[in-house]
């Protein structure tokens, strides 16, 4: 008889975490004037879209925050700033 398999529950970063995390990153970083995440895809804003996305992304759920987290990210990476490295520093503070 095959055993059942329970559940692995994966520890969890809450999102208004995670979104305050970011904001505290991005305060020491100094925007570039535009910024390119795709050849089509130019910010001229950097900051505003920043503030703006992380804002969406904080209050929205599901489908219509989507578009802004994958645009978020992109941006992000093009910073240097890892979001799952930074979900791993809040994860090691709660242990503690």
């Amino acid at each position: 008889m095959a055993k059942k398999l329970a559940p692995v529950k994966k520890p969890i970063v809450g999102k208004k975490e995670l979104v305050t995390a970011i904001r505290k990153r991005l305060e020491s970083v100094k925007f570039p004037e535009e910024m390119y995440l795709e050849k089509w895809e130019c910010i001229v804003n950097v900051k505003k879209f920043f503030e703006t996305h992380l804002c969406i992304v904080e209050k929205q759920e599901g489908m219509v925050s989507e578009p802004y987290a994958y645009r978020l990210k992109k941006a992000l990476k093009l910073l240097d700033i890892d979001i799952n490295e930074i979900a791993k520093g809040l994860l090691e503070k709660k242990k503690k």
